[in-house]
């Protein structure tokens, strides 16, 4: 899945990353995000991992950096392979 970066995101103070919400950047809405905006997501947001995973298409990469190789940092954050190709069942054979 090839999409663009999201200018705006970038574009966004620290005061604003820091109170970005689902409803903020849209994602309850259906909005994706390509992975390099992911992981800005994931280092500079409160978003959830458990929401990213839910409602984003991910890649194994993002998936063993940023959720089986690390520390949770919200309850529900903690997931495992399992839950993960539940959401993500593109990545049945490519999850060690």
């Amino acid at each position: 899945m090839n999409l663009p970066l999201d200018d705006g995101l970038r574009n966004k103070t620290k005061t604003e990353l820091g109170s970005c919400t689902i409803e903020t950047l849209d994602i309850d809405k259906g909005k994706q995000y390509c992975i390099e905006d992911l992981e800005f997501i994931v280092d500079n947001t409160p978003i959830s991992l458990s929401v990213i995973v839910r409602t984003q298409y991910l890649t194994k990469e993002f998936c063993e950096k940023y959720i089986l190789n690390s520390q949770p940092f919200f309850d529900g954050d903690d997931m495992t392979k399992y839950e993960i190709i539940y959401y993500q069942p593109h990545l049945k054979d490519k999850l060690n």
